[in-house]
Order: structure tokens, then sequence, then C-alpha cells
């Protein structure tokens, strides 16, 4: 099932994925999604794997916006949300 295979991956963003690698368009789940849209969590470890990935822009179609203090990690390493 989905829920178990994304138990078993452990990954930060699951289904990460290039949509247009040329353009640098690239599609995930939520950072920590489990099984519904709250249980994503932008902390320290996901901030810092977008960085290492080079993303720099986030469009988001969860329904729950991240915090104000998640948006506040996002900006301070040049990430915008």
């Amino acid at each position: 099932s989905f829920l178990k295979e994304t138990l078993r991956t452990g990954a930060i963003f699951e289904r990460f994925k290039a949509v247009d690698q040329a353009k640098g368009v690239f599609r995930s789940s939520a950072p920590h999604y489990i099984s519904q849209d709250s249980d994503q969590k932008m902390d320290d470890a996901a901030v810092n794997d977008l960085v290492t990935k080079g993303i720099n822009i986030i469009i988001s179609s969860n329904h729950v916006q991240l915090t104000v203090d998640e948006q506040k990690k996002l900006t301070d390493k040049g990430i915008s949300y």
C-alpha cells in the first residue's frame, strides 16, 4: 500500500521527480507526508534537502499552509514559498 511504501522509504519528500528537468521543475509529496495534508513538516532536514536539490521556489497545492516559522526557514535559505 502507499502508506506502507511511504513508511518504508523514509524519504523526506516522497515521489520526488522531474516534471521538466531542463527548466528545473520538480514535483513531490509534502515534506514528511504519511497519509494526510496536515502530516507535512518543513523542518531543518526538509529545508536542507531542498537546498541540496537546488530548489528555490515552492508552489504548493496543499490546503494546509506552512506555518510562519516554516516559511521563515525557507526564506532564510533563499527559497520562495
